[in-house]
């Protein structure tokens, strides 16, 4: 600037709406970061703006009433609270290209039972629904959807993300094994 202030840049972006999608191009990608209000089945396309969907934003899907929601195999990416307040999924199936998941994405998804997640990703997986890291060391998500009144936490698990129980209301008592040392705050 030549006055002395620091010389803040901004990052603009290119922001897009293709039918029921609100979306913003980075790095030659297409960045879902709203979807609008609608009901029944969406599957969400591999392209838009002939770019690939990596990236689902931050509660891009909040408070909708799909009842199906299909994931892209390009997504690679899902923000905090992606699916958030999405009360009628039953289930949904990450793809093996999901590297990234940030704070519970299906936050306060009330019928959501089972979270699976396509064979060879590289950094999650599923046991009975219920969301960990590949190696099965976090849990990452617990469905708040399920009906038991009790869950035993496997062995294997170490430490518990933030959200992971979510509003769950159904859950009376978890069994958490000696082997879970770190805990959210």
């Amino acid at each position: 600037h030549g006055n002395g202030e620091p010389y803040l840049a901004m990052a603009f972006y290119d922001f897009h709406k293709d039918g029921l999608f609100e979306y913003s191009i980075r790095d030659n990608e297409a960045l879902i970061d709203y979807v609008n209000y609608s009901t029944g089945a969406i599957h969400i396309p591999s392209q838009l703006g002939g770019l690939p969907v990596t990236r689902i934003g931050k509660e891009a899907f909040y408070v909708s009433a799909y009842t199906s929601i299909t994931l892209p195999n390009t997504l690679t990416t899902l923000d905090d609270h992606a699916f958030s307040w999405c009360r009628r999924i039953t289930q949904i199936t990450l793809p093996a290209e999901t590297v990234s998941i940030g704070r519970n994405p299906f936050y306060s998804c009330s019928a959501l039972e089972s979270i699976h997640v396509e064979a060879g990703n590289p950094n999650y997986c599923h046991i009975d629904g219920v969301l960990y890291d590949r190696a099965a060391t976090t849990l990452i998500t617990y469905p708040e959807g399920r009906t038991e009144t009790v869950f035993e936490i496997p062995d294997s698990v170490t430490a518990i993300a933030e959200d992971a129980f979510g509003h769950n209301s159904g859950l009376q008592s978890v069994i958490i094994p000696d082997t879970v040392t770190r805990f959210p705050d």
